[in-house]
């Protein structure tokens, strides 16, 4: 398996849970529209706009997740430290 294959993968999955939350959003929609009590309704549309911001937070770490790479290697001598044997 080759690290692109990964990269795809991991892509795809991403994609999917983003999607996954904008259909949660949209069947949450269709439920406040029918929803009779003003409060009630209210909290149905806040959890849209969960769900909607959840699935571009999701679509934006794919986006940007090159920026991470970076703290990635900064962590490697945090790492070999815990390993090592602490001298007194």
């Amino acid at each position: 398996m080759t690290c692109n294959s990964i990269d795809i993968r991991k892509r795809s999955a991403a994609l999917n849970r983003a999607e996954q939350y904008r259909t949660l959003a949209e069947d949450v929609r269709t439920r406040a529209a029918k929803e009779p009590n003003p409060i009630v309704k209210a909290e149905w549309e806040n959890l849209v706009q969960t769900y909607v911001r959840l699935a571009k937070q999701v679509d934006d770490g794919w986006k940007h997740r090159d920026h991470l790479r970076p703290a990635q290697g900064q962590l490697q001598p945090l790492v070999a430290l815990k390993s090592s044997p602490v001298s007194a």
